[in-house]
């Protein structure tokens, strides 16, 4: 028994260190993906100068497939921030962290509700206000086909302004 126990404590401290050694390397990864998604922005942003105004986004989709404008345009932002040294984008643990030190993306405290958590809040106050309390059978079979309808209508409306906001970029 105490040759089983020896061998389980070997395997555990083994399995424990090829632990910390992935961590390790997935940290590695993280902060190289950063610098790459740096080199990739200050290519971005010289080819984009070798362009005519109007020209810049048919050229990356048609060159440059798998990358959106939105993720171009985040990574010339942040090869901008590198470069005007807005923040030391060096300890940032994710490509995320990056964006928000940089102040590409918003780090919200506490999010705010999507449109989808709101109705679905308002939903159950009113099935309290009309029913008492909620009978969760009863809500599922009267209540989501509301839901589900409320969530594809505000999908087509976020799809309807991205495709506006896209129209004014390209305008511009």
């Amino acid at each position: 028994m105490q040759a089983n126990l020896e061998q389980y404590a070997a395997e555990i401290r083994e399995t424990h260190a090829a632990v910390l050694a992935c961590d390790k390397n997935a940290k590695d990864q993280k902060r190289h993906a950063i610098k790459v998604a740096i080199a990739c922005g200050q290519k971005l942003i010289e080819a984009k100068k070798m362009m005519e105004h109007g020209q810049w986004r048919g050229w990356l989709a048609d060159n440059c497939k798998g990358v959106s404008a939105k993720t171009a345009t985040n990574y010339m932002r942040l090869a901008n921030a590198e470069r005007e040294q807005v923040a030391d984008l060096s300890q940032a643990p994710t490509l995320r962290q990056a964006y928000i030190a940089a102040g590409i993306v918003k780090n919200p405290e506490r999010p705010e509700p999507n449109e989808f958590t709101k109705a679905k809040k308002f939903a159950h106050e009113l099935w309290e206000l009309l029913h008492g309390t909620p009978d969760p059978e009863r809500m599922a079979n009267e209540i989501q086909p509301v839901l589900a309808w409320y969530q594809d209508f505000v999908a087509e409306k976020q799809k309807r302004e991205a495709a506006l906001h896209d129209g004014f970029e390209m305008a511009a």
